[in-house]
């Protein structure tokens, strides 16, 4: 009962590492910086096709707020430049 509760805590326990589990954690650490995954932004075209209810849409969900009182043009342009934005820092 005691043994188990150690194996629990790791009381008395060492554990030795090889040099391949040393390189396989630093890569794991190397590559979880805080990068967000990139963001598809579909082409002038396609944004001009959508309809300003659907822009406004789309930019609520990657975190922009669009006056639909706006053009249509300035709404793909504003929404754009903010994805871009988001996929570049």
């Amino acid at each position: 009962m005691i043994s188990f509760i150690k194996s629990l805590f790791g009381v008395g326990e060492t554990k030795t590492l090889k040099l391949s589990d040393h390189i396989a954690n630093k890569k794991v650490k190397s590559t979880s910086t805080k990068q967000t995954p990139l963001i598809l932004v579909p082409s002038k075209a396609e944004m001009t096709k959508m309809t300003k209810g659907k822009l406004e849409e789309m930019g609520r969900t990657h975190g922009v707020e669009l006056d639909k009182r706006l053009t249509k043009d300035k709404l793909v342009t504003q929404l754009r430049k903010h994805l871009n934005d988001k996929n570049k820092g």
